[in-house]
Formats: C-alpha cells, structure tokens, sequence
C-alpha cells in the first residue's frame, strides 16, 4: 500500500517536473523585455547582417536610453540563420519558444521555410527580403520590413528613362538565388515593356558563376542599358565586365537597391561614377534620429556609411513599440497567443508611420512609401537624384 502511494506521488511529481520544463519561459514579463533577431551572420549575406544587427542593438539602447517601453529595458537575443533553411526552421522554432517579439528572418529563401512554422504556431513575424509570394501566402502572420517594390520599380525606371531619353532598350542581368531578386528582373521586364522599351531576354548569372559571363551575353544584344541584380560581387563583376568590353558611360548601368552599401562602393568606386541605384529608402536626410545613427555606425565601422538594410529595421524596433504600448502587452508567455493576435490585428495597417528616414502607410501588413533614385559620383559616393511619390 504505501509503495504504491510513493509510486503515485512520485508520478504527480514527474509530471509537474514535466510541465516546468516544457513550458515556454516566462522570466521576460517580469523583467527586461527580450526581443529575438533571427539573420544570416555567417555565409554570403553576413556583412549586411553585421549591419542590421548593429542598427537592431542602437535601437533598442535608444530606447533604453528614454527609460524603455513602458519602464521596462530591451534586450535583443541574436540568431544565426546562417542562411541555411533547415537551420533557420530551429532558429525560430527556439525564438517562438522564448519570445513574443520576433524581428527577421531576413532573405525571401529563409522567410519561406521559417513562416509554415510561424504560421502554425499562430505566432508573428516581422520579416525582410521578403520576395511578395511569400508574404502574400503567410500573411497576416508577417510584416513586411520593405516597401512595395513593384511600385518604385515602377516609379524609378520611369524617372531614369526620362532623365535619360536616348535609351531605347535593356538587358536584366539577376541571380536567381533569391526569388526576390527573380522578382525584381521580372518587375524590370514588364516595367519596361509599359515604357515602349525594347526588353531583350531576361540573362540569369549561373549557379556558383562569375556575373562576368552574363554581363558578356548581355552586351551581345547591343543594349542601351544595363539592369543588374544580385550580390555585391555580381553587380561589380558586371560593371567591370561592362566596362571591359565597352561601356563606358556608367549611366548606362543601374543597381539593385543594395549597391546602396559601403562595401560596394570602397570596391567600384575608381569605375562606377554615373551609374544608378533605385532604392525604396532614403539615408540622405537630415532626420536627427538618422544623423545620431550615423554618427554611432561611422564611429564602429573606420568612418563608413550604414547601408540601407539598417533602416528598415531600426523602424521595426519603433513598430515594435507603437505594438507593445498601444495593446498593453507584456511579454508573459502565458499570455503569447492572445499578445501574438493583438499584434497581428495592430500591424495589419496605419497611416503616416513616422520612420527614422521617411513616412510610410501600412496596408495589408505591407509598407508603401516613396521611390528614389540615386546616382555615384566619380568618388564613388552615392547621392540623390529624384524622390517619387
């Protein structure tokens, strides 16, 4: 009798154990608030990643600086995606585990294998990269950190034929290994068909190739400009092959907003003074909040810019906030799903968010704002042309 008394006992107990430990963490309601940062901080994408982390950690020590949200510090836990999808899938799946707030992934290829997980815990996400399939399968439980990039393709290869009317025709050169940038040669393509351009056919970089071979094929078509999306490495290889065989006017040639880095221009800079950039964010402001980043990111990194990808998420830690003082949330991971839900239904849309750089409406879980243009100098500094609305 008592030893099945004592067995009994010690089976509540075993499952009371049980229970602790597979219960998600509660410690971030009761003290700091603890957001998670999921990016690819080793492989191809890792210097961008650097950036956005530094970007993600001033925010956050911006806003423990004005006594935190609502008195509570921010922490910021970070992930490595290693751009790897099966890696990735742990990391959010542990993130979700230990965070109401979730910031990335970043890259449209890991958004895509992270948000079924996401999706199915009811949980959300405020992602990058993000290519529009992905955030239109897995809204509404992402937001994405980009404004609409088929707008400002729109706006900008508009702007770019006017500024430039003796162009008739282009060649795309991309890398497919991302769908966004799939995405990009084709909003390219049928934007340009809409401007009466003569659009040769779409040149993809092969897998593990120099972009030199494409940018060969794409002057076999005797164009009169050159679009090229992909990598650091694929936009230079393809000014220097450009270059190389002939083209010599760099205004010829436009990049994928993220040519908008330091690392790119310290290497084209001797041979991309002309060339073009269309962008959906603006650094050339005099924002104070923008102007003090600066500062801080020149100070960390021998004097350098911050590159574009730092905006976006220096917003997302504001929308973060708006979300958490707004709903009175708390972080208690006994109460995820309902604080999960409020901000789902908080995040769907708003009207003039005030961003570090510039203003955007929210709607349908995607920011719209303006589109701009931007051109290299013969320093290889990158300056604005045109903005559009």
């Amino acid at each position: 009798m008592l030893r099945r008394k004592f067995i009994k006992i010690l089976a509540v107990a075993l499952f009371a154990t049980m229970a602790v430990l597979y219960r998600p963490a509660s410690s971030e309601a009761a003290e700091d608030w603890n957001f998670a940062l999921l990016l690819p901080l080793t492989g191809p994408f890792a210097s961008w990643a650097e950036g956005v982390q530094f970007a993600v950690h001033w925010a956050a020590e911006e806003a423990n600086k004005a006594g935190g949200i609502n008195g509570r510090m921010v922490k910021i836990t970070d992930y490595d995606t290693a751009l790897d999808p099966a890696t990735a899938v742990a990391r959010i799946n542990e993130a979700m585990r230990e965070h109401t707030i979730i910031l990335g992934p970043f890259a449209s290829g890991i958004v895509s294998a992270t948000m079924p997980a996401v999706q199915r815990a009811g949980a959300f996400a405020y992602v990058a990269n993000s290519g529009e399939q992905a955030v239109e399968r897995f809204r509404p439980h992402l937001f994405n950190l980009w404004t609409d990039f088929g707008e400002a393709v729109e706006k900008t290869m508009a702007g770019y034929v006017k500024l430039n009317p003796d162009v008739k025709s282009i060649a795309v050169i991309y890398n497919p290994m991302d769908e966004f940038w799939v995405r990009f040669a084709k909003f390219q393509e049928n934007s340009g068909n809409s401007l009466g351009l003569k659009v040769h056919p779409l040149i993809e970089i092969g897998q593990g190739a120099s972009a030199a071979a494409a940018a060969t094929k794409a002057m076999s078509y005797n164009a009169d400009a050159y679009f090229v999306t992909g990598l650091n490495q694929d936009m230079i290889d393809s000014l220097l092959e450009l270059g190389r065989r002939g083209v010599t006017d760099q205004r010829r040639i436009m990049f994928y907003p993220l040519a908008d880095d330091p690392a790119f221009a310290e290497v084209a800079q001797n041979v991309v003074d002309g060339a073009y950039v269309w962008n959906v964010f603006n650094r050339f402001n005099d924002n104070p909040r923008w102007t003090a980043f600066t500062a801080d990111y020149q100070a960390a990194h021998d004097g350098l810019d911050p590159g574009l990808l730092t905006i976006p998420y220096i917003d997302a830690v504001s929308f973060v906030r708006q979300a958490i003082e707004q709903n009175g949330l708390t972080g208690d991971a006994d109460k995820r799903q309902d604080e999960w839900a409020k901000i789902i239904k908080f995040m769907a849309g708003t009207e003039n968010f005030p961003g570090v750089t510039q203003s955007y409406n929210v709607i349908d879980y995607q920011m719209h704002g303006p589109a701009y243009l931007m051109q290299f100098d013969k320093n290889g500094k990158l300056g604005l042309v045109e903005e559009y609305q």
